[in-house]
């Protein structure tokens, strides 16, 4: 006898299924270094590895993982968070993250990126400028002219 199930609700779905979802980690941590992931799968006191005794940049640098999913890494000192978060904020900014994230987010035909640049220059190039009208006028306000 065939018998048709019908599919069950989102409802239905047992609540600790959804707990399993959030409980998984963001990230794979064994693309991180190659080293502390063997003694890690060894048994051995993670505190006795010599791979764990790296700081948080040597690991970085020694991690498998490359480009956008690397991340910027800063040192916390003191457990001073705010002052590591300000940090990284001034590190990515000076890194023009978010900037290259908005110009990414869409793929721009050649003529129009060209155009674009030349937008951004002349925008550059008139600021610059008019700043320096406005140091000519305020040097002459001041001579009294």
């Amino acid at each position: 006898m065939l018998r048709l199930l019908a599919p069950r609700p989102l409802t239905a779905r047992p609540f600790s299924s959804a707990l399993r979802v959030l409980q998984q980690p963001a990230f794979d941590p064994t693309l991180l270094d190659a080293a502390s992931a063997l003694g890690a799968r060894a048994g051995t006191d993670p505190a006795l590895h010599a791979a764990s005794m790296l700081s948080p940049r040597e690991d970085a640098f020694r991690s498998r993982l490359t480009g956008v999913r690397a991340g910027r890494t800063v040192a916390v000192f003191n457990g001073n968070t705010s002052q590591a978060l300000q940090r990284q904020n001034v590190l990515l900014r000076s890194a023009r993250v978010a900037q290259d994230r908005r110009e990414q987010r869409f793929h721009l035909k050649p003529g129009k990126a060209k155009e674009q640049q030349r937008s951004r220059k002349h925008r550059r190039e008139f600021m610059r400028a008019f700043k320096d009208m406005i140091e000519v006028v305020k040097d002459a306000k001041r001579k009294g002219y």
